[in-house]
């Protein structure tokens, strides 16, 4: 009886340690994974954070060789585009795959910036066509019958007499005039440049049809420029409405929503480390 009487004793007494160290493994295994689960949230959010950023920077990116194109176009800039294009489009990707716990709200503004890059890199394509455009009408039906028309009017002025020089002298500047006007406007396509371009044609239709010395079949040629230039004015009008309203327009929507997204990243990544900073507190 004694020795079931001390079992009991030391049996009532271990049951109550045995479930503090019950209590403290449970408590201490929840702390665990509470850690752990904040440590993934902390790296899940930097990631993301990291991730926002590098779309900012690859759409300002775009933004800058888009401008460089049309400043000075070549094939390196296009290539440049491009890859800045999909460098944004793997980092969109990468937003895309921690939104289980975002917003519908955020998860609508990431698919408006996928639809706004898309049309980012349509436009951009157009932009290149048009700029194409241009400058092979320029090269086919204005510097080739220009510099025609400028080669037959020199040969005129060196078989002429004194007094028909100073005529085909006149010409030839006014030729000279228009080339300069008309290049100028291929890369600064603005309503100055093409009024000065109008007006030099003007002015050399007019030097060809005042004088009996220049044949009839030349003075038509400017029939056939100023065709051109219509032409050329509206290829221009496409190209710079692409460039100033539809580029212009989606540069700062993809910029608006990168912003956005980038607050919301910014603000989860300071309440996970709060959260984890905290749980450090109590925990030590």
């Amino acid at each position: 009886m004694i020795i079931n009487s001390i079992k009991s004793k030391i049996i009532l007494a271990l049951c109550p340690l045995i479930g503090l160290l019950l209590l403290q493994s449970y408590l201490f295994n929840y702390s665990q994974t509470t850690l752990l689960n904040l440590q993934k949230s902390q790296r899940n959010a930097l990631i993301q954070s990291e991730a926002v950023t590098n779309l900012e920077n690859d759409i300002i990116s775009l933004q800058g060789h888009a401008v460089s194109f049309i400043d000075n176009a070549n094939e390196n800039t296009i290539t440049k585009f491009n890859f800045y294009l999909n460098k944004a489009n793997l980092n969109l990707e990468q937003l895309k795959t921690n939104t289980q716990n975002q917003t519908p709200e955020y998860q609508n503004s990431l698919i408006r910036l996928g639809e706004y890059l898309n049309n980012y890199q349509d436009t951009f394509g157009q932009v290149v066509v048009n700029r194409q455009k241009r400058e092979h009408l320029y090269i086919t039906q204005f510097k080739q019958p220009i510099d025609d028309l400028q080669v037959t009017i020199s040969d005129l002025e060196g078989s002429s007499n004194n007094d028909n020089k100073v005529i085909f002298n006149d010409v030839l500047l006014t030729i000279s005039n228009l080339k300069h006007a008309i290049i100028s406007y291929l890369y600064k396509p603005n309503f100055d440049e093409a009024q000065n371009v109008k007006q030099n044609l003007n002015h050399l239709h007019k030097k060809l049809t005042s004088t009996s010395v220049i044949n009839e079949s030349l003075s038509n040629k400017t029939t056939s420029l100023n065709q051109a230039y219509n032409q050329l004015v509206l290829l221009t009008r496409s190209y710079t409405f692409s460039v100033n309203v539809v580029l212009t327009g989606i540069e700062n929507e993809l910029l608006y929503l990168t912003n956005e997204i980038k607050n919301i990243e910014k603000n989860k990544l300071i309440k996970t480390e709060e959260l984890l900073s905290s749980h450090l507190t109590k925990n030590t």
